[in-house]
């Protein structure tokens, strides 16, 4: 599954149930607002709270070379984040 419909955390709480714990919920930094991923996260887990998301950043300036959020919808990129390309 890609990561855009919620597959990277959906493998994390595969993991977690195989080694034997309870999820009851998941967070994420940002929800990406693609592919129904916060819906498919939901049906899985029950419940899902992301931190921010994307449509929180449209508007910030892109630096040259990286894929920020912008107001075409183009995709965040999580490295931005942790480096605090991101302006609102």
């Amino acid at each position: 599954m890609s990561s855009r419909r919620g597959g990277s955390l959906l493998q994390a709480v595969k993991a977690a149930r195989e080694a034997g714990c309870k999820v009851v919920g998941a967070m994420a930094l940002v929800d990406r607002e693609e592919q129904d991923g916060a819906a498919n996260i939901r049906r899985e887990v029950g419940h899902f709270i992301p931190l921010f998301r994307r449509s929180d950043f449209e508007g910030t300036a892109d630096a040259p070379g990286d894929r920020a959020a912008t107001r075409s919808g183009a995709a965040l990129d999580q490295r931005d984040l942790a480096l605090g390309r991101l302006r609102s």
